[in-house]
């Protein structure tokens, strides 16, 4: 049995887990990243439980009990670039067909009914995929979803932003598409707050928007 003690105003960002065990029984769990948290610690230290195993049904409750001011249930997702899936298949056909060639070389044929499997396996889980993942915004909170597998819930308070920036990478600038990265006092250069797989102009005004809304809230430790 373990019993920690984590003050409200440390906190930086909630993630609430369900995976398909979770969800079959109702159930999510729910981690935290504090202030002054890093790669270099002992992930239950750094990220410590708020809640290991909890009814979903009490999961609002909890949120508002924890973070008054975040409302998890009346956050209007918006969903990532239309085309997230084709890039995203794009990318598991250039993977099988490496796994088909290399089967070709060092195998019987029969062998390439692998990454044929592969193939349409990855496919649905891209559709289910880009189907989950989405972004919301308030005033005082922004959350990103993603997962169908096991789902995820990340949510950030304004007032814990530190900086907002906005990354292209080359397959986002030929996709049209940009990613939207969001650091607090609690985060690390591995484990960003990232959106990825936004179209240009939603990732600029969401930028400015964070920008905005952080600038005018008073950090606290």
């Amino acid at each position: 049995r373990l019993t920690r003690t984590l003050p409200r105003h440390r906190i930086q960002v909630i993630t609430v887990h369900a995976t398909p065990a979770m969800r079959w029984f109702g159930r999510v769990a729910v981690r935290a990243r504090t202030a002054g948290a890093s790669h270099d610690q002992n992930t239950s230290s750094a990220h410590p439980w708020i809640a290991p195993l909890i009814r979903q049904a009490d999961l609002p409750a909890l949120l508002a009990a924890v973070q008054p001011e975040t409302r998890a249930e009346t956050l209007e997702w918006r969903p990532v670039h239309e085309r997230t899936a084709r890039r995203l298949r794009r990318k598991w056909i250039l993977f099988c067909g490496l796994v088909a060639l290399a089967l070709g070389f060092a195998a019987s044929p029969g062998w390439l009914a692998i990454p044929l499997g592969l193939l349409v396996l990855g496919c649905l889980g891209v559709e289910f995929d880009v189907r989950r993942r989405a972004f919301a915004t308030t005033r005082s909170i922004i959350g990103y979803r993603k997962g169908w597998w096991t789902r995820r819930w990340t949510l950030v308070r304004h007032a814990k932003i530190q900086t907002v920036t906005l990354v292209t990478s080359p397959f986002d600038r030929r996709w049209k598409m940009a990613t939207v990265r969001v650091d607090t006092a609690g985060g690390s250069s591995v484990e960003g707050f990232s959106l990825p797989y936004l179209s240009p102009a939603v990732a600029e005004e969401l930028r400015e928007d964070l920008v905005r809304r952080s600038a005018h809230l008073e950090f606290r430790w």
